[in-house]
């Protein structure tokens, strides 16, 4: 599908859930990838859309941004470290931080 959509060349790695044995709230999917990346946990940020997915980013130890979609009903993403509605929010948030950090 990456392929076909000409994104494959675009993500240094991919992982699949037919990877890993259990589903998120698992953290076992990010996990892997965040070992194909080669970083700590504590260096990745996941955007999810679902509760699972945040919970799953959460027991992985990693930052967790929500973000809010309406195709996905009412997730409950309140255990994310913030709660977006739009992917440039998303980004305007990152950025603003990183000028923060210098």
């Amino acid at each position: 599908m990456l392929t076909r959509i000409g994104l494959q060349a675009a993500l240094p790695v991919q992982a699949c859930g037919d990877e890993v044995t259990l589903a998120k709230p698992d953290p076992a999917l990010l996990q892997l990838v965040a070992r194909r990346l080669g970083l700590p946990a504590a260096a990745c940020l996941v955007i999810e859309d679902a509760q699972h997915g945040v919970s799953a980013a959460l027991a992985a130890g990693m930052r967790c941004i929500g973000l809010r979609n309406p195709h996905s009903g009412e997730q409950d993403l309140q255990r994310a470290e913030r709660v977006m509605n739009s992917h440039s929010a998303i980004l305007a948030y990152l950025q603003g931080e990183r000028d923060v950090q210098g």
